[in-house]
C-alpha cells in the first residue's frame, strides 16, 4: 500500500518539478523576446551585437548609459545592524539592514565574486551596497534601472578566475549591450516583464506549496503505517 501511494507521490513531484523548470524557461523566453532587438527571423541577442541594429535601438558600452562603481569596499556584513532603516546588499543579495543609504531605489547591483558571481539584484528601495558588489547607476535620459537589471540578468557577463570567479569593474564598464534609445520604450518592456514575472512567481509558489504537501503526505503515510503496526503488535 505504501509503495503504491509513494509511486503516485513520486509521479506528482516529478510533474511539479517539471512545471517549475518550465516556468523558469518561460521567463527566460520572455526575456529573450523583449530584449532582443531583431525581427522575427532572428532570435539571438549576440547576433544583434554584430549585425545592423533595429531602428530605435543602439549599441553602447555600459559606462555610456550608467555609472559603474564598486559597492562600498569599507563595509562588510559586520556593518549590518538588526534595526537598520535601510536595506544592505552584499554579493549574496539583499541580506541585511544598515543605518544609512548610499543609493536610490532604481539602481541594480551585480554580485562581483563568489558563488553568486554574475547574479543581478534589484533592491527596489534605497540601500547601501557593500564590499564585493558593483552598482550600475543609470544616467539621466539614458537608461532605466529596472531595464538594466533585466538586461544584465539575461546576458552572459564576463567573468575571470577559475576556482573563485570574479567580475572586474573595468570589464563591466566596457561591456557592450544593445538597448532602446528611448527610456519610455525601456519602461514599456519593464512593465511587460514585471507583469509576466509576477504571474510566473505565483505559479512557482503554488508548485512549491504542492511539493511541500507531497513531502508532508509521505511522512504522514509512513507515520500512520508504522503507528498502526505497533498498535497491532
Amino acid at each position: 500500500r505504501l509503495k503504491s501511494a509513494f509511486d503516485e507521490i513520486d509521479s506528482l513531484e516529478r510533474n511539479l518539478e517539471l512545471g517549475h523548470q518550465m516556468a523558469n524557461q518561460l521567463f527566460k523566453s520572455l526575456l529573450s523576446k523583449e530584449l532582443t532587438p531583431r525581427d522575427n527571423e532572428s532570435d539571438s541577442y549576440n547576433r544583434s551585437l554584430s549585425e545592423e541594429i533595429v531602428i530605435g535601438w543602439h549599441k553602447v558600452v555600459l559606462k555610456q548609459i550608467c555609472d559603474v562603481d564598486w559597492g562600498n569596499t569599507k563595509l562588510t556584513k559586520s556593518s549590518y545592524v538588526p534595526d537598520g532603516k535601510f536595506l544592505a546588499v552584499s554579493a549574496a543579495g539583499a541580506d541585511g539592514q544598515i543605518d544609512h543609504y548610499e543609493h536610490e531605489a532604481n539602481v541594480p547591483v551585480l554580485s562581483a565574486i563568489g558563488a553568486q558571481c554574475g547574479r543581478m539584484f534589484y533592491p527596489g528601495e534605497r540601500f547601501t551596497a557593500i564590499k564585493n558588489t558593483i552598482t550600475l547607476t543609470p544616467k539621466v535620459n539614458m537608461a532605466d534601472g529596472k531595464f538594466l537589471y533585466y538586461l544584465l540578468t539575461y546576458v552572459d557577463l564576463p567573468q575571470r578566475g577559475a576556482g573563485q570567479p570574479f567580475i572586474s569593474k573595468g570589464d563591466i564598464e566596457m561591456f557592450t549591450v544593445v538597448v532602446p534609445q528611448s527610456e519610455e520604450t525601456q519602461r514599456e518592456i519593464v512593465k511587460k516583464l514585471d507583469t509576466a514575472f509576477v504571474e510566473i512567481e505565483l505559479i512557482k509558489s503554488r508548485i512549491k506549496a504542492k511539493i511541500e504537501y507531497a513531502i508532508t503526505l509521505r511522512r504522514s503515510l509512513l507515520s500512520n503505517a508504522f503507528t498502526q503496526e505497533e498498535t497491532v503488535a
